[in-house]
């Protein structure tokens, strides 16, 4: 099963915290509802969440080095997915963590990807 569906199946109901008692050990879970309750507030009041910025000047990206950036950017071509010795091929030709996949979704993606 995908960690994903495992981590969202997983949490289960939500509780009802109004009537938990948090202490010093759990500083980092009232900080982060703080921030989260914080940012709700911000929305409702028609603000920027921190950490927004919507000057282009004042905004850029650093390209950290990267091996390989541009492949790890495109990703690999059609031949090297549909090479037998492609390393990597099995990620590219089905959903392996998803098991129960109806054969006609897979040939659909088949299709859509151009691969066999």
């Amino acid at each position: 099963m995908n960690q994903d569906f495992a981590a969202w199946v997983g949490q289960g109901e939500m509780a009802d915290r109004s009537k938990e008692h948090l202490g010093c050990s759990d500083r980092g879970v009232i900080m982060m509802r703080k921030r989260l309750l914080d940012d709700l507030e911000r929305i409702k009041n028609d603000q920027d969440l921190k950490a927004v910025y919507r000057d282009p000047a004042t905004q850029g990206r650093i390209d950290l080095p990267i091996f390989d950036r541009e492949y790890l950017a495109t990703g690999p071509t059609r031949a090297e997915v549909n090479n037998p010795n492609f390393k990597n091929a099995r990620y590219f030709k089905k959903f392996i963590y998803q098991v129960g996949q109806p054969e006609a979704i897979w040939a659909d993606y088949c299709a859509a990807m151009g691969t066999t």
